[in-house]
């Protein structure tokens, strides 16, 4: 077994990031960095290095240091995993005169990411996990070796990895 092989990434992909559609019918996507890329620890160092509340919750102070690396994490995933979205990324409809309206548009932004990720804790799951998946991060050699695995990109950005069966 190559070791190198089955558990190397690539380190472009981990930085520009990869296309993971949110539905099904591939209306929505998101481009994702990868968990714990050269970004987010410089992320963490600093952070860790300027917030002395921070600072004391990684040591373990206090029965709140849970939550508040929590939320570091979470900062982190949005300044430096989400990267981009697109498509039909909408806020909540109403109903309206019997009618069921489509929300407004949300443009990426590190602000929307942050609001999305507080309001929808699934959604800030399904990041979690997506940006955790080895096998979106790697370089395939050939047909054979994709497997269940597509190759797509969104313009100049990395290819991305979709499960297609």
């Amino acid at each position: 077994m190559d070791i190198y092989a089955s558990f190397g990434t690539s380190p472009t992909k981990e930085i520009e990031g990869v296309k993971f559609w949110l539905d099904l019918k591939k209306t929505a996507w998101v481009i994702l960095a990868r968990y714990n890329n050269p970004k987010m620890r410089d992320y963490f160092r600093r952070r860790l290095n300027t917030d002395p509340t921070y600072k004391r919750a990684v040591r373990g102070g206090g029965d709140d240091s849970g939550e508040m690396m929590a939320h570091l994490t979470m900062e982190a995933i949005v300044e430096t995993v989400i990267l981009d979205w697109g498509g039909e990324i909408r806020e909540k409809g109403v109903k309206k005169n019997g009618k069921n309206l489509r929300g407004e548009l949300i443009p990426y932004s590190k602000e929307n990411a942050f609001r999305l990720c507080t309001d929808l804790p699934e959604f800030l799951d399904f990041v979690s996990d997506a940006c955790q998946n080895l096998a979106a991060y790697q370089e395939f050699d050939d047909e054979d070796a994709l497997g269940n695995y597509e190759q797509s990109s969104i313009g100049n950005e990395s290819g991305a990895i979709e499960k297609t069966g």
